[in-house]
């Protein structure tokens, strides 16, 4: 990771830790921001890749999180982590005979352990496509993984609906990404500043990035489907006729549209995981055998 941000940088990754420690170029402030949920820090030291550093640093925390609590076993596990979408069955996710393997499935996708899990309502929503919306511009929500849901009926949602659309394996910060992410956040950064929501406005295929903005439909065998998206990638709402209703289901109010937030670096699970070791007995709060086994390599 320090490689690939000097070379993204062009400065040795030293002088960015190095400016880290030198209490007069980063405050106490800047060091509590750094490690706070805060969508985008304008600093001087965005020229030798902070920000870029706060994303690596989320997202090597949230696949850790995911093999302490064992829940890289699950067998979505892997497609989720490169691509940043899942696409399920609804209504077999939804019926409450399955509340325990859909609860599995929510920590496997947040990384997280049983109780920072809320109960999920389902609540129709409703969205009118107009020319004006600041969702139709791709963007990523935050620097570090965001769970989103969404539930699109068979034969509602399509394209001349404004379905979302998103970049699959945007969520992870490939080189690519990362020099993406400079490009926005290097000072003066005028638009981060004013939308830490940052934009995307480049050529994916010409930069090297993993895909390009694909519409995301209802798939065909499902009656509804169940999206489950990292909104951390790179994804836009679709456009459409103004006026028109796109009509989805999605979680409740309250929820921020799926799981809700969490600061990345901040979990009460760390103190139980042993060093240098690959165990730990830490639960993961439900039914399923989530803890690593002994012989498990954490990479």
């Amino acid at each position: 990771d320090d490689t690939d941000l000097s070379r993204v940088t062009g400065y040795p990754f030293q002088e960015l830790i190095d400016g880290l420690n030198d209490p007069n170029v980063a405050s106490d402030k800047t060091l509590l921001l750094l490690l706070s949920m805060k969508r985008f820090i304008a600093h001087d030291l965005n020229l030798k890749g902070l920000s870029l550093l706060r994303s690596l640093l989320a997202e090597r925390m949230t696949d850790a999180r995911r093999r302490i609590l064992g829940l890289h076993f699950h067998p979505d596990a892997a497609e989720f982590e490169k691509n940043g979408v899942l696409l399920k069955d609804f209504d077999y996710y939804s019926h409450p005979d399955n509340a325990d393997e859909f609860r599995y499935l929510l920590m496997m996708c947040a990384a997280a352990p049983d109780h920072h899990i809320p109960n999920i309502t389902w609540v129709e929503k409703n969205v009118t496509s107009s020319p004006k919306d600041p969702q139709t511009q791709a963007h990523i929500d935050t620097y570090h993984p965001v769970i989103k849901m969404w539930v699109y009926d068979q034969g509602v949602v399509n394209m001349d609906t404004g379905p979302l659309h998103f970049m699959k394996g945007s969520g992870r910060n490939t080189e690519a990404k990362l020099r993406w992410l400079y490009s926005v956040t290097i000072p003066p950064a005028v638009q981060a500043q004013k939308e830490p929501s940052l934009r995307y406005h480049g050529d994916p295929i010409a930069e090297g990035l993993p895909d390009i903005l694909r519409p995301v439909l209802p798939l065909p065998e499902y009656k509804r489907t169940l999206i489950i998206a990292d909104t951390s990638s790179i994804h836009h709402r679709g456009t459409a006729v103004p006026g028109t209703v796109r009509r989805t289901i999605r979680v409740r109010d309250g929820l921020q549209g799926g799981i809700p937030r969490r600061n990345p670096y901040d979990w009460d699970g760390w103190d139980s995981w042993q060093f240098p070791g690959a165990y730990s007995d830490y639960s993961c709060g439900t039914t399923h055998q989530c803890a690593v086994p002994e012989n498990t390599n954490i990479r």
